[in-house]
């Protein structure tokens, strides 16, 4: 036979449903076979009950979040923020599914005996493979866990179940405490500071008073330039005789030199008050106006600066301290975990239908691929030649 007349033959699929036909009988046993074999086979897989729980959050906010919509107007801040934690439940998969959960679960309930691996290689590893495929555990957008466990002992898959939530709920617990002892911390640490900064202030003003006399700036400044201007009119005054009584006498008259005297007493007592420079005395210094005016607005301004903090951190660190003691489980079950009264797994009847139509489907693909190769018998000999 010339090469040319070799070539590869396809096959129509009524040649296919024929050649079934002729095997129809060996297909017919095969399929039986793994069908029987498949219910055997799901007969010796023992029964596992399952055990569920279903948890929420109660969307307790975050304490600082919390505390700053209570005491500030930054409630749709901290209303924006907290729907951005429909995912909290994230972390409590990561707790689920570690090997420090797996570790408990497994020494609690004595899994490695249970699960019969005390004498592998790696019992402790084994186990959790097993406890793995034992368990479920799955966070909804709705906000809530579902919690699966199954096992042989219906009570044993219930007790398993509560088992982890409680280790949710008291993770739970432990991460609210956290989060209001370092709230609690952060907003002590600015009281104290602002407190070492009332401190600071008072001695600064003492300083301030010391140095230039100042008891009350306002007060003393208004009754300083009062007197200023009091003294300054009497100068002009008696300074507008003296001239009168010189325009009429000579200035060795007796009431001219007592005009004269009083001008100079006068004049003593406005140059006093513009020199004053004794700090003991209530009356201020002219030269050192701007300084003490300057001075005193800074320390009134620091003044109310801290005087506005301490109104917004104080409400706040109580709160905080009050938060730090109270336990938040902030958790809610919905659906507590209950002994199972009938198997939930294995499903033998989707075991032995996935078992007969899996048979079925390899049965005539094999012998499809056996018609296939029969009729290009040639051209394989041919391609292997």
């Amino acid at each position: 036979m010339s090469d040319q007349n070799v070539h590869f033959a396809s096959i129509r699929g009524v040649d296919i449903i024929r050649f079934w036909y002729k095997n129809r009988i060996r297909i017919v046993l095969f399929t039986a076979v793994m069908s029987i074999i498949a219910v055997v086979g799901s007969l010796f897989i023992p029964n596992e009950f399952r055990s569920s729980a279903t948890v929420f959050t109660a969307n307790t906010p975050a304490i600082g979040i919390d505390m700053l919509s209570r005491s500030s107007n930054l409630g749709g801040l901290a209303g924006s923020l907290l729907r951005t934690r429909t995912g909290a439940f994230d972390r409590f998969l990561v707790l689920l599914e570690s090997q420090t959960v797996n570790k408990k679960v497994i020494d609690h309930f004595d899994l490695i005996n249970i699960y019969d691996v005390a004498d592998s290689e790696f019992p402790m590893i084994d186990a959790g493979k097993i406890l793995q495929s034992k368990t479920n555990f799955e966070a909804f957008e709705e906000g809530y866990l579902l919690i699966e466990v199954w096992d042989e002992d219906p009570k044993r898959a219930k007790d398993m179940a509560d088992f982890y939530v409680d280790l949710v709920n008291n993770y739970n617990i432990e991460l609210a405490t956290m989060e209001a002892t370092r709230f609690r911390e952060y907003i002590e640490a600015k009281y104290n500071e602002t407190m070492a900064q009332v401190d600071s202030l008072q001695e600064k003003t003492m300083d301030f008073q010391k140095k230039f006399g100042v008891i009350e700036f306002q007060s003393q400044a208004a009754e300083y330039m009062s007197a200023i201007a009091m003294n300054t009119a009497l100068v002009m005054e008696s300074e507008i005789k003296l001239k009168m009584i010189g325009d009429m006498t000579s200035e060795d008259n007796p009431i001219y030199q007592r005009q004269l005297k009083e001008v100079q007493v006068l004049k003593e007592s406005l140059d006093k008050l513009y020199t004053n420079a004794n700090p003991n005395d209530i009356i201020l210094n002219y030269a050192d106006l701007p300084e003490i005016s300057t001075g005193y607005v800074r320390l009134l301004g620091e003044a109310e600066v801290l005087s506005e903090l301490l109104k917004y951190l104080v409400p706040i660190y109580e709160n905080a301290r009050m938060e730090e003691t109270k336990a938040i489980p902030g958790l809610v079950v919905v659906d507590a975990p209950t002994v199972a009264e009938r198997k939930d797994r294995p499903k033998r009847s989707i075991i032995v239908i996935g078992v007969f139509m899996s048979s079925v489907f390899l049965i005539l693909v094999y012998y499809a691929v056996q018609l296939l190769l029969y009729r290009n018998r040639s051209f394989i000999d041919h391609i292997k030649a």
